[in-house]
């Protein structure tokens, strides 16, 4: 046994190997002995540490009296128990947490969403299964102390057997995988397999595979991040080198989370950085550039599949964690803690990391930022007046179609004195026959149709090789103006489709550069928040939609017409 041990720590990395020498009982993740110090220094000192202590402490109380309900309220408590025993050292938290654990581990099968299971091949892990893995190897790594051999043993070949060798199988294993980075390399891999890291992470001393599928994970984290995307297959970057992603603020955020805590978790177990990642810094400029900034609460823009209220503020919390310590990623994060799920310090497992009082009232300035970025690489521009809340914002999207992105090259929002003047129409739920049928199609966004068209349907799920752009900009202090060309998406029925955008002193304006190649009714769609009630004003409107084409040999009659009604006739190239 000893040669074996000797061997191993030969062929592993420095900090692979260094782990031989540290107590095999001690707690090495999110709970370790210095994390809990200072959240003992916080609790005794600072009044915002003690009240959301009491948040976690009401949580693990309830499961004393009890038993959760359902696999996110099991991973909710099991975090929460785990805190409380280590903070106040009462065995009753850890008994319960080792009661839930012991019957997750026994599961048969751990797979929630059993769809994927009748799929051909079969799926074996799911999104459930990254929490459930994430939370379970956190508790374990908390209460192993506290546990007798066999309920080690019986733990930890549960999780194993339930979690880690479905994911790895599924998803890293080249004799057994299913999926790759360019059919499902985006949020489900990030979190599905990192949350197979943290467990393995925490069984480091109960399964000698252990080590090597952590190692491998954190290997594949680089693979996974800077994924150049596919032309043959029509699919974009992940991330581009800018920290723009490319399926929108919500899916980009549960990505990052589950990436950055498996990161956390192999400092917090080796004291040494992972494989570094290109770029990953860059994310905070994406998630605070997408935000604008409300009196009563935060927003994001709501492309795709997001929703306003979606943020970053977890991945910033991490990155907080990690020693990237900018005072505007807590304005970022209480801006959105009206939400409560989107309040990052409530988590237990950030409650080691929660900001001083200090560190606190350094984030009560407003955000010194750019007042304009472009993301080149999804195609995505945001302007704002000033970073004030309640001030002017406007962003237009103009990038990549496919999957939890919709049909909106060059759709945009504006945003003024709070309120959503011109909005994204969102979108249901997936399962509905409106998501399909109106929420992700052309119709539905801020852009400019020809006879109700745009871009083809089959975009939303084949991706478009002809990709939106925004990719001209000037930025001056008296004058701003950008450049989005939307013609590649919609080339089946344009020839031009270029959106001019100009931000003067205080006026925005938008002039289309449009050219069809048949003759049709163009429209330009704006979609707002709550009703209306048609007048003078909504006729005047209906009266500006355009109707040209590409032929010009019209009769002359129809053209008389035409001035006649005020409507522009076309030219010889077939443009308004």
């Amino acid at each position: 046994m000893r040669r074996t041990l000797a061997l191993l720590a030969i062929l592993l990395p420095p900090a692979l190997a260094s782990v031989q020498a540290v107590a095999a009982d001690e707690p090495r993740l999110a709970f370790n002995p210095a994390n809990i110090s200072r959240v003992k220094t916080l609790m005794a000192n600072d009044t915002e540490a003690v009240r959301r202590w009491a948040v976690q402490k009401a949580i693990a109380d309830e499961a004393l009296s009890t038993t959760p309900r359902g696999d996110r309220k099991i991973d909710a408590a099991l975090e929460a128990l785990a805190l409380a025993f280590r903070v106040t050292d009462d065995r009753r938290y850890a008994d319960k947490a080792r009661a839930l654990l012991l019957d997750r581990a026994d599961r048969k099968d751990w797979l929630t969403d059993m769809p994927l299971a009748r799929r051909d091949p079969p799926w074996k892990s799911d999104l459930g299964m990254g929490y459930a893995a994430t939370s379970s190897g956190i508790a374990y790594d908390a209460i192993r102390a506290t546990l007798s051999p066999a309920d080690r043993k019986r733990i930890s070949q549960g999780i194993i057997r339930g979690a880690i060798e479905p994911i790895i199988n599924d998803w890293i294993d080249g004799r057994a995988r299913i999926h790759a980075l360019d059919t499902m390399g985006h949020n489900w891999w990030a979190h599905i397999v990192f949350g197979a890291g943290v467990a393995a992470l925490a069984l480091r001393d109960d399964d000698p595979r252990a080590l090597e599928w952590a190692r491998r994970i954190d290997q594949a984290s680089v693979e996974w991040y800077g994924f150049a995307g596919s032309r043959i297959e029509s699919k974009p970057q992940t991330y581009g080198s800018d920290g723009a992603y490319s399926e929108t603020v919500g899916y980009a955020e549960l990505g990052l989370h589950s990436l950055l805590i498996f990161r956390r978790s192999w400092v917090e177990t080796f004291g040494t950085q992972p494989s570094p990642i290109p770029h990953l810094n860059k994310v905070a400029d994406y998630f605070l550039a997408a935000a604008y900034p409300r009196s009563d609460g935060w927003v994001s823009v709501n492309f795709g599949d997001s929703r306003p209220p979606s943020c970053g503020c977890h991945t910033l919390a991490d990155l907080w964690a990690l020693g990237d310590r900018k005072p505007d990623y807590l304005t970022y994060i209480n801006g959105f803690a009206h939400v409560p799920e989107k309040d990052a310090w409530r988590d237990a497992t950030n409650l080691p990391y929660l900001p001083d009082a200090a560190a606190r009232q350094s984030a009560q300035t407003a955000v010194a930022r750019p007042l304009t970025t472009l993301f080149t690489s999804q195609g995505l521009l945001t302007m704002r007046k000033d970073w004030n809340a309640d001030s002017t914002f406007f962003a237009l999207k103009s990038g990549f179609t496919w999957n939890h992105n919709h049909a909106d090259a060059s759709s945009f929002v504006l945003y003024h004195k709070g309120r959503s003047l011109i909005a994204d129409s969102g979108h249901s739920s997936y399962s509905t026959p409106e998501y399909d049928g109106y929420y992700r199609q052309s119709v539905a966004h801020n852009v400019v149709t020809i006879d109700g068209k745009a871009e083809p349907p089959s975009d939303l799920y084949d991706g478009s090789h002809f990709t939106g752009a925004i990719d001209h900009l000037i930025d001056t202090p008296d004058m701003r103006f950008a450049w989005a060309d939307a013609t590649g998406p919609t080339s089946r029925y344009f020839q031009r489709n270029f959106r001019n955008i100009f931000w003067i002193g205080d006026t925005i304006l938008i002039l289309d550069d449009l050219r069809s190649w048949d003759i049709g009714q163009y429209e330009w769609l704006l979609h707002y928040q709550g009703g209306s009630q048609e007048g003078r004003q909504d006729r005047a409107t209906a009266r500006r939609r355009r109707r040209c084409g590409r032929d010009a040999s019209l009769p002359e009659r129809t053209a008389r017409r035409r001035i006649a009604d005020r409507l522009p006739l076309c030219d010889e190239t077939g443009r308004a």
